[in-house]
């Protein structure tokens, strides 16, 4: 990454302020998801029930993916499990897919143009996806 380049900047481009971020859903705590949650103290932070144990007791071909800071303070978490509307009216639901992580989650976004579903980690290729080929680190869900 560049300077400006992350979550809080690209944000104040925008005009959002950090503190108006109210929401965070999180698709799993690996360093390189959780490592900016800290920059949104009025934000309540999603995961999935199971993924909050599993950073903080993680396996060993994990351990190295989990980094305690980037999680372990005073956190609004929301530990949510099953598929959760975060506002009722379908345009965003939440839905485990352990693999990469066994509370990785993924979220379904219903636009105007159709729905998105976005899969942060729990694929990185369309044809990986089509083949059933799960990316690294998976656990068995």
């Amino acid at each position: 990454m560049q300077p400006g380049e992350d979550a809080v900047s690209l944000l104040g481009n925008l005009g959002v302020a950090p503190h108006e971020i109210k929401h965070i859903i999180q698709s799993h705590l690996h360093y390189d998801h959780a490592g900016g949650v800290s920059f949104f103290p009025e934000a309540e932070v999603y995961v999935q029930r199971s993924e909050l144990p599993f950073a903080y007791w993680p396996p060993v071909y994990q351990s190295l993916a989990y980094v305690r800071d980037d999680f372990d303070y005073s956190i609004r978490w929301r530990e949510i499990e099953g598929e959760p509307d975060l506002f009722g009216d379908g345009k965003l639901v939440m839905f485990p897919t352990p693999g990469h992580t066994a509370g990785h989650q993924s979220l379904m976004v219903d636009l105007e143009s159709g729905p998105v579903t976005l899969l942060s980690d729990a694929t990185y290729l369309v044809a990986k996806m089509r083949e059933r080929r799960l990316p690294g680190r998976v656990v068995e869900p």
